[in-house]
Parts: C-alpha cells; structure tokens; sequence
C-alpha cells in the first residue's frame, strides 16, 4: 500500500511504481498543461516549488546524458515535445506516444487516450506560450530564449527571461464532476503505462535474475541515484573482467523489474527527510532511531 500511495499534497517524496520517475519544482521550471475531454488544452500553470511530478520513464531515458536522443514516455522537456526546438527529439517521442496509443486500443486507459491525442497535434509550444504569457507580448531567439516584461515589486516594467529548452511539461486532464487528474496523481494510467513495459519485455531475449532466480528480461544500465551516480555499472577498463569474463555484463544479471524497485526503494529513502542525511552531516529531528 506504499508503492503509489495517495498523497495529501505533492510536495512529500513518492514511494515511485515501477518504470516512473519523479521530479521537484524549482517554481519555474515544470509546467503543468490542463487537457480537455475533447484532447484540447484550457489551461496551464508552473508547479509550485518544491511540489513533485511523477512521470513514465523508459530504458534509455532514464540514464540519457549528454548529446544522447531519449525521450521520457509522455512528459519531457519542451526539446523533446516540440518540433519547433528539436524535430529529431520529437520525431522520436512522437514515436513513443503512437506506440502507446495504440497499446492503448486494446488496453483502455481514457486519461492517456485524451492526453496522447493532444499530444500529436504537435502544439505544445504555442499553448505553453498561451497560458503562461496570458497575451503578453514577447521575444523568442533561435536558441528558444524567452524574453518579456513583467510588473516588479515597485510597479515598474522588468525584463524577465527564460530558456525553453529544458521546461519540463507535465499534464492534467480536465474531468467533469469528478475533479481534475493529474498524471502524477493518476494510478489507473501509472498501472496501464506499467503493463505496457511488461508487454514490450515479455518479447525480448530472456536471461535468469542472480537476485529473483526468475527468467527476465535483464539490463546492465541502472538509473542513477542521485543525479547520474551509480550503485551499479560496468567498468570502462576492460582489464577488470578480461580472462575470467567476455563481457562487463556477464559478472552479474538483474532483471530490469528488480532494478527498478530497488532504486526506486533507494530513491524514495534519499528523498525523504525522516530517512535521509550526509554523511558527516547534523541528523534529521524528524529521523527515527532504531
């Protein structure tokens, strides 16, 4: 009852299902965009700091870094969700999204529905423009360096920017009598989004888990902890295996699952200020002492 448990706020750290992952609010660097029934987009609006977005992650995505093309699921940076910015990233994550539409034709899931048929419209930019500058007007340069004037403290006009390249965009689906969902807060798409990983798995090359003993679908790239720091991976020097292995990955097998609950597990006690603390640093009042 922990893993995606029901949250008061979003501002606590997520016990994260499988195949998701988190992200806190700066104040202004995630956007929520609110869609329609109809998959069209009414509103929008920056997370609150420190407010959290969970969000579907894939393989790659989660341990992308540098030049690396890999888009989350569904919610990304701006690069990825417009074809304005960077078509090669949002010819990939477009792929992404058909995929999952049409898994989604034999496994219902209304909220990703709603929300994959926006997204293919392709028309995130002008609508994250539309509901944040609220008729403003504006500068874009050709590195996508938002500039615009906003009202200071005195009354006056100030110059604020903002590069948009890396804007995080999440969603929320607008439901009638029922109360808007966000996708961090909705199960039923967390749980439709966990079956479609499993399904994509279950046709790949299966090898036995040295921590599960069951047959799997096995991965050597393990997400990160904090930032891109590792517990697990394959040394670069080959000297360090060579005579006794033929590769990195034959020293140990750990099933993509088991890898994910057991970051996510290690994320969760990272993130939670009752468990977490640097070394060498004061205790946490709130820490339990065993």
């Amino acid at each position: 009852g922990l893993v995606d448990g029901p949250k008061s706020d979003n501002k606590c750290a997520d016990l994260l299902p499988v195949y998701h992952s988190n992200k806190k609010s700066g104040g202004e660097d995630i956007f929520e965009l609110t869609i329609d029934q109809n998959s069209v987009a009414v509103g929008g609006k920056f997370l609150d700091k420190n407010e959290r977005a969970v969000f579907p992650i894939t393989e790659d995505s989660i341990t992308r870094s540098g030049s690396k093309i890999a888009p989350h699921a569904v919610c990304d940076e701006l690069s990825y969700l417009s074809g304005a910015i960077d078509p090669l990233k949002n010819e990939n994550y477009l792929e992404g999204i058909m995929n999952l539409l049409d898994y989604e034709k034999a496994k219902s899931c209304e909220s990703f529905r709603i929300i994959g048929n926006y997204i293919i419209k392709n028309t995130i930019l002008q609508d994250f423009l539309k509901f944040y500058l609220r008729g403003k007007e504006y500068k874009l340069d050709d590195k996508f360096n938002l500039s615009f004037q906003v009202e200071n403290a005195e009354g006056k006009a100030a110059g604020k920017s903002l590069n948009l390249n890396k804007l995080f965009i999440t969603f929320k689906l607008e439901r009638a009598n029922k109360g808007d969902m966000p996708l961090t807060n909705d199960r039923d798409f967390h749980e439709f989004y966990i079956g479609y990983v499993r399904s994509v798995n279950s046709s790949r090359a299966m090898t036995y888990c040295d921590l599960t003993g069951k047959l799997d679908y096995c991965v050597e790239r393990h997400r990160g902890i904090i930032g891109n720091a590792k517990l697990i991976s394959i040394s670069n020097h080959d000297e360090t295996y060579y005579g006794r292995l033929k590769s990195g990955g034959d020293i140990y097998h750990i099933s993509y699952e088991a890898s994910q609950k057991i970051h996510n597990m290690l994320k969760y006690l990272v993130d939670d200020a009752n468990h977490a603390s640097f070394i060498g640093g004061p205790r946490s009042p709130n820490r339990y002492d065993t």
